[in-house]
C-alpha cells in the first residue's frame, strides 16, 4: 500500500494541453548544476511518492559536461509544485576518451550514461525503478545490455547480473502490478535486429524468462506499450517493422500468455514509431501524442483510444505541444492528480481527459475494488471484501 500523502489539488481545464512555467529546480547540497534534457529521456509515475520519475540529463561542467545525449541522472517532477528535484546522479562522466566511471562509483555503483529508450518502469510493490539496457557506444560491449534497480527508500542503485534478453535497442517494457512482473516486447536471444520476443521479469525472484507464447507480433522497434489496469492486459501500438512504420494495435494477456491483433474501427493515428502512450484507469482511456514517421518527421497530434470500443478518437485542443524531432519526450499518467504529464525536451505539458469516469473505477485509478457483502443500510456492523492490485 502506498504511503499516505497530503491531499493534492491540481486545477486545470479538461480536454486541453496546459504548459506550466519553467519548473523550479532543487539540487543536493554542494551541487550547482542544472537539469538538462537529453535525447531519449524517460518519465514514469511512481505511485508510492505521487511524483513523476525522469531518467534524464544533468549539466555541471567539468565533471558533468554537455556534448552528449546520454541520460546521466534521476529526477523527480511534482506537477502540483511544478518542481524538479535531483534524486540521484550517475557516478560517470563523459570525456573525449569515452564514458568513464568517477571514483565515487566504486562505493556507490550506478548505471553508465545511456540512451534509456523505453525499457524503464516503476514497480509500485517495491517503490523501485527498473532500467533494462540502453546504448552508449563508448562502453565496451554496451550492446549486450544490463539490468539495474533503483531503491527510492535507500537512494541507491543495484545491478542485477542474472541472464536477461539480448539488447536489440528501441524496445518497450511495462509493469503489471497484479502479477508484480514486467512485460517486455521486442527482446531477442542474440544479435542486433528488431526484436520479436516477449520476455517477463519477475520482481520477486529478479529473474527474466522468455514467455514463449504460441504466436507473437512481427519483429519491430520503437513500439509503444502501456498496461491496462481494468482488463489486466498490455496494449501495443505502432513501431517500425520491415523498414516501414505501422499503426497496428496489439493486445497481450499475461495470464493466458496470448497475443492478438485488435481490429480498430473508424479513424486512427497514422503510421509512426516512438509514439507516447499512457493509460488513464479513472476514465478507461489511453492518450497518444506525437511520435515520428518512417522518414523521421516529427508528429504532434493527440488521440484518445477507447479500449471498451476498440476505437480511436482524435482530439484537437486549441493549445498543444509543438512537434519535437530529437526524441526527447515521454508521457505517463499521474494517478494522484488525474492528469497526463508530458515532457518535451525539458518543457512540461499537462492534459486532463474530460469524459465521464468509467463504471466501477476507483477514486485514484489504481484498480482497487471494494464489494459490500452484507446488508445496506445496516444498524450494527457491515462486512466488506476488497481486492488489491498486488500482495500488500
Amino acid at each position: 500500500v502506498a504511503p499516505s500523502r497530503p491531499s493534492r489539488v491540481l486545477s486545470i481545464p479538461t480536454n486541453t494541453w496546459v504548459q506550466p512555467a519553467a519548473p523550479s529546480q532543487v539540487l543536493p547540497p554542494g551541487r550547482s548544476g542544472t537539469y538538462d534534457s537529453r535525447g531519449w529521456n524517460h518519465l514514469r509515475f511512481n505511485p508510492a511518492t505521487g511524483k513523476m520519475v525522469l531518467f534524464d540529463g544533468y549539466l555541471e561542467p567539468p565533471t558533468y559536461p554537455l556534448g552528449n545525449i546520454y541520460a546521466n541522472a534521476l529526477w523527480t517532477y511534482d506537477p502540483v509544485a511544478n518542481r524538479l528535484v535531483l534524486e540521484k546522479l550517475n557516478n560517470w562522466t563523459h570525456t573525449d576518451a569515452g564514458t568513464i566511471p568517477l571514483p565515487a562509483n566504486a562505493s556507490d555503483p550506478t548505471p553508465y550514461d545511456r540512451h534509456a529508450y523505453s525499457a524503464m518502469a516503476v514497480a509500485s510493490s517495491r517503490n523501485a525503478l527498473y532500467v533494462w539496457s540502453g546504448a552508449n557506444n563508448r562502453i565496451p560491449d554496451n550492446y549486450r545490455g544490463d539490468m539495474w534497480v533503483y531503491s527510492f527508500a535507500k537512494r541507491s542503485w543495484r545491478q542485477l547480473t542474472g541472464p536477461h534478453p539480448f539488447n536489440v535497442l528501441e524496445q518497450s517494457m511495462v509493469y503489471d502490478p497484479y502479477r508484480d512482473k514486467f512485460v517486455l516486447f521486442g527482446g531477442a536471444d542474440t544479435g542486433y535486429h528488431d526484436g520479436s520476443q516477449t520476455w517477463i521479469f519477475d520482481v520477486k525472484s529478479e529473474l527474466w524468462n522468455y514467455a514463449a507464447p504460441s504466436f507473437e507480433p512481427p519483429a519491430r522497434a520503437g513500439q509503444s506499450l502501456c498496461f491496462d489496469l481494468t482488463r489486466r492486459v498490455v496494449w501495443m501500438f505502432g513501431g517500425n517493422t520491415n523498414g516501414s512504420t505501422v499503426n497496428e494495435m496489439w493486445r497481450y494477456d499475461p495470464r493466458a500468455n496470448t497475443w492478438s491483433q485488435v481490429s480498430v474501427s473508424g479513424p486512427r493515428p497514422s503510421e509512426r514509431r516512438f509514439a507516447n502512450l499512457a493509460y488513464d484507469a479513472k476514465h478507461d482511456v489511453m492518450l497518444l501524442w506525437g511520435g515520428v514517421t518512417a522518414s523521421d518527421a516529427p508528429l504532434a497530434d493527440s488521440w484518445i483510444f477507447h479500449p471498451s470500443q476498440n476505437a480511436w478518437e482524435q482530439v484537437t485542443p486549441a493549445n498543444a505541444p509543438a512537434a519535437v524531432r530529437n526524441y526527447a519526450e515521454d508521457l505517463d499518467y499521474d494517478v494522484a492528480n488525474d492528469v497526463f504529464v508530458l515532457n518535451t525536451g525539458g518543457s512540461f505539458w499537462l492534459y486532463r481527459y474530460g469524459g465521464p469516469a468509467a463504471s466501477g473505477a476507483s477514486a485514484n485509478g489504481a484498480g482497487v475494488q471494494f464489494r459490500l457483502i452484507s446488508a445496506n443500510p445496516t444498524h450494527h456492523s457491515t462486512r466488506m471484501s476488497f481486492t488489491l492490485i498486488h500482495d500488500a
